[in-house]
């Protein structure tokens, strides 16, 4: 399998046509796409699988992210803080790539991914997950 750089990836998805998403929801969440590079498996994203203890989605395998909180400026602010949540993932150890269109969750909520890179050295960084809210991280 040919090798895939980051820097490949951010430029095909920055050459997409920018343009704002209507939401398909009134409720509205996030969720990162955290790609980095892996030494033994080339390009990832960072999983989680959510604690059995959660109010929804319990042990379901998941990117992180969660609903807006009103002060949330954005789509962007909201994944951002939720990975901060749930992984430790400091604010500024993304660089967010862009924004995909927004899918419609089963709870009716209008979730748009946040692709955003992960520079190597937050990547190898261990995430420190929250105990409350995510039972295990792994990438593929």
């Amino acid at each position: 399998m040919a090798q895939v750089s980051l820097a490949a990836v951010a430029s095909r998805l920055k050459a997409r046509e920018s343009c704002q998403h209507e939401p398909v929801s009134v409720k509205h969440a996030a969720v990162l796409v955290p790609l980095f590079i892996d030494p033994l498996d080339g390009l990832s994203v960072l999983l989680t699988k959510r604690s059995s203890t959660v109010g929804s989605h319990q042990g379901e395998v998941c990117l992180p992210g969660g609903k807006r909180d009103p002060s949330d400026a954005d789509d962007v602010a909201t994944a951002l803080r939720e990975a901060w949540e749930e992984l430790g993932t400091p604010l500024d150890a993304v660089q967010v790539i862009t924004l995909l269109p927004p899918v419609l969750s089963k709870h009716f909520l209008s979730v748009t991914p946040v692709v955003g890179i992960v520079p190597p050295a937050r990547a190898a960084h261990a995430p420190c997950p929250s105990p409350s809210e995510v039972e295990a991280v792994f990438h593929a």
